[in-house]
């Protein structure tokens, strides 16, 4: 693989790597310094969201949520092989499928003013 895919962004979700380098903006390069990104240090990819969203990184014992374009200005080496998600092919960038919420209105229950049996929300007797 070439150089230029060993940044955070592209690391697979339950893998770590190690902190080759932070190249951004002074303000934010401060900022991720105090939050414990610095060389040496190990980085765990915990999740990453689909498209260009953010992604969640663990650096010792603090949990970040990143955006994908400040995790591209990471550069990290690699501690096993293949750890580097792929690029998302076109096919893999349509939305998820949505989540059926009525399960989660039948548990969501309220009594109403004037009406002696709880309801779903949003529903009358």
């Amino acid at each position: 693989m070439s150089k230029a895919n060993h940044h955070l962004a592209n690391l697979k979700a339950g893998h770590t790597a190690i902190i080759a380098s932070l190249d951004m903006p002074p303000g934010l390069h401060q900022r991720l310094l105090a939050l414990g990104f610095r060389q040496g240090r190990p980085v765990k990819m915990l999740r990453r969201s689909w498209l260009s969203g953010p992604v969640h990184v663990r650096v010792g014992t603090t949990e970040v949520m990143l955006r994908r374009r400040d995790a591209q200005n990471i550069a990290i080496t690699l501690l096993s092989p293949e750890p580097l998600a792929p690029e998302p092919l076109s096919h893999e960038l349509l939305a998820p499928e949505p989540l059926a919420l009525e399960p989660l209105l039948v548990e969501a229950l309220t009594v109403e003013p004037g009406l002696s049996q709880p309801t779903a929300v949003g529903e009358y007797q």
